[in-house]
């Protein structure tokens, strides 16, 4: 899986790319996907609990990453409860 520190040089490489070739680096945005909740130990990131999500979503701010994707329909979970697990991450994550 990934990790945030092997995706902060990914990034960061993303915007040098884009200022050498003369863009706005930071008018493209970066967008991080996942799948799922998968919980336990050598989690991957973004898999996990609410705040073990909240944390992830908390340093992928920091180095960059604009927006994050939550794809939950992998998940046999009712729209009611992914909008209730929603609800939760994004004030776990004081977003």
């Amino acid at each position: 899986g990934m990790s945030v520190e092997m995706l902060q040089p990914a990034i960061a490489a993303f915007r040098n790319a884009a200022k050498a070739a003369g863009r706005d680096a930071e008018a493209l945005k970066v967008v991080v996907r996942t799948n799922g909740l998968a919980v336990g130990p050598n989690r991957p990131l973004l898999l996990g609990t609410v705040d073990e999500m909240a944390d992830d979503l908390k340093r992928l701010k920091e180095i960059g990453a604009d927006h994050v994707f939550i794809d939950l329909n992998f998940r046999k979970t009712t729209v009611a409860d992914q909008l209730k697990y929603l609800g939760q991450l994004r004030e776990a994550a004081s977003l």
